[in-house]
């Protein structure tokens, strides 16, 4: 082999081994942007487009089921032993919920029932 060749060959394989750690720095890079597109947006994109697109029905739906999964919901129905720990839970709660419930045209719902229990 000539010195030109070897020479190639070398430049090659280090082309080819900066090309190779771009690719991957690149695809880690899209993985994260992707987590951060699905953490921030779809979940919130799911119910504004069944609103925008007048299913009342099934964003009421998606909304319960939010909410009834929520941490302080769970903290209301199994922890809520006194009055002051109902009020700021819910109070935490139709903060967090109450937009969207304005948005498909209902109320927050009430949880006296709870709070007698």
């Amino acid at each position: 082999m000539s010195e030109g060749t070897v020479f190639l060959y070398v430049f090659l394989g280090i082309g080819y081994l900066i090309i190779s750690i771009c690719l991957i720095i690149k695809f880690f890079q899209m993985a994260k942007d992707i987590n951060i597109l699905k953490e921030n947006y779809l979940e919130n994109d799911s119910i504004d487009f069944l609103i925008a697109n007048g299913y009342l029905v099934e964003a009421k739906r998606k909304i319960f089921r939010d909410v009834w999964k929520d941490y302080d919901m769970v903290t209301i129905l199994k922890y809520c032993k006194d009055e002051e720990t109902f009020d700021t839970n819910y109070k935490i709660l139709k903060d967090r919920y109450n937009d969207l419930f304005i948005r498909i045209g209902e109320e927050f719902p009430t949880y006296d029932n709870l709070r007698k229990k």
